[in-house]
């Protein structure tokens, strides 16, 4: 994918193994991924906040500049190819092309994408609850024992505008509420459509829940100007607001962000969360 250049910022990162590959076959692989993980941010710089390992892909949630997270990225990928090969015997490429990263704007979008994150081996089937899975840092993150790499949360957690304890309410609402939704595991996961959708869906929680200054207005409306200026894809956006007709969905877009243009109450809630 086209990569660009940035200052500092929160990415959400996932390959996955080309044609289906399993990356992962053994707990041995898994060690191996651990073992390279921590090289690579040692090398790069950059700060690991949350990882989910599965079975073909993974998912790394990762601090750093657009620079540090082409280093982390590009040796990670390479040795643990390198590994993968010649301990299963295999020739060619092991990712099915260029690792995907997805910029998360601000902390408590964080928040949701760490619980996306997590949970995903839920969703896939394999544990009960994030808890339970080994592969992956949720324990770590949420101060229990038992996470093959360890994350410290509170760089990210006192970053959060939000008092503490409401930040790791925030963190344990995002986790509970994508429990509850119903999801069908497929085996081609993960896509930038699915992050984006999650992301957006993380936004429009927040609009429906939190936001009380709007009167008449559309909240999803509101979410969906918000998830634009993320750099959502309008139709991940009108598909999860069930909205067809993607044309006049723009159109009512447009004419909402120029009333907030003459409207400064409108325009302050225009900011993301």
């Amino acid at each position: 994918m086209r990569r660009f250049h940035c200052s500092t910022a929160t990415w959400h990162v996932f390959a996955r193994g080309t044609r289906r590959l399993e990356l992962f076959r053994t707990n041995e692989d898994c060690q191996v991924f651990i073992q390279c993980l921590v090289f690579a941010l040692r090398a790069s710089g950059c700060l690991l906040w949350g990882y989910a390992l599965m079975s073909n892909h993974y998912h790394l949630v990762l601090r750093g500049d657009s620079d540090q997270l082409t280093r982390c990225m590009y040796l990670l990928n390479r040795i643990y190819a390198l590994y993968h090969n010649k301990t299963h015997h295999l020739g060619g490429h092991v990712f099915d092309g260029p690792y995907k990263a997805y910029r998360i704007r601000t902390p408590r979008l964080a928040l949701w994408t760490l619980a996306y994150v997590f949970l995903n081996p839920v969703k896939a089937g394999l544990c009960a609850g994030p808890e339970d899975y080994p592969w992956s840092g949720y324990r770590s993150f949420v101060g229990l024992p038992g996470s093959p790499l360890a994350v410290d949360p509170s760089p990210l957690m006192t970053s959060v505008d939000l008092p503490l304890n409401r930040a790791w309410e925030r963190f344990h609402d995002a986790v509970r509420i994508q429990l509850q939704r119903k999801t069908t595991p497929l085996p081609d996961r993960p896509t930038m459509a699915e992050v984006h959708q999650s992301q957006f869906e993380g936004l429009l929680e927040h609009v429906r829940s939190s936001v009380m200054d709007l009167k008449d207005e559309d909240r999803d409306l509101v979410a969906a100007c918000l998830g634009r200026d993320c750099g959502i894809a309008v139709r991940v956006i009108s598909a999860v607001l069930d909205r067809p007709n993607r044309a006049e969905f723009s159109r009512e877009l447009y004419r909402f962000r120029q009333r907030a243009a003459q409207d400064a109450r409108l325009a302050g809630l225009l900011q993301l969360p």
